[in-house]
């Protein structure tokens, strides 16, 4: 083999690494995975996408203005709720427009999980604060505040 050779693989493979590399770079900053099945969802780029949990192609399911987080599956892996802004909102996984459970709400959350019984719950307030768990049904509503906090300490 010639130097000219061996330089010119070097060159070649040095170039295949940077660009894996950048392939990389192009997927950081996935957020907020949940797991369901063998799905996740997940934040990137400001939107909710779904891929297969063992890997693979990932499918874009919002491209709205604004950022949509904290993607959560329902019990039964039919739909996702989240967060766009301050508004609460849920998508279907078997097709149709995105629904608003909760418009802009002051409660400042974003944690947020389903219930068994139809209900979506999230934590609003920092601990020591205002905090707080709420719920407000799936098919929209006015939020209720679940809990409060323990009047002597942060605890729920």
């Amino acid at each position: 083999m010639t130097l000219r050779l061996f330089v010119r693989r070097i060159v070649l493979a040095a170039a295949a690494v940077a660009l894996a590399g950048a392939a990389a770079a192009d997927t950081r900053l996935l957020r907020y995975p949940d797991l369901h099945g063998d799905r996740v969802a997940f934040c990137y780029a400001g939107d909710i996408w779904l891929a297969p949990a063992g890997g693979g192609a990932a499918t874009r399911l919002t491209s709205h203005p604004g950022i949509e987080l904290f993607p959560k599956f329902s019990p039964d892996g039919q739909s996702i709720a989240f967060w766009q802004g301050t508004a609460l909102r849920t998508l279907s996984l078997l097709g149709g427009p995105v629904f608003t459970v909760l418009p802009e709400s002051n409660l400042g959350s974003r944690y947020i999980d389903w219930g068994d019984d139809g209900m979506l719950y999230f934590a609003n307030g920092t601990p020591g604060e205002d905090f707080g768990i709420h719920r407000v049904p799936a098919t929209g509503g006015q939020p209720e505040r679940f809990t409060d906090p323990h009047p002597d300490t942060e605890r729920i």
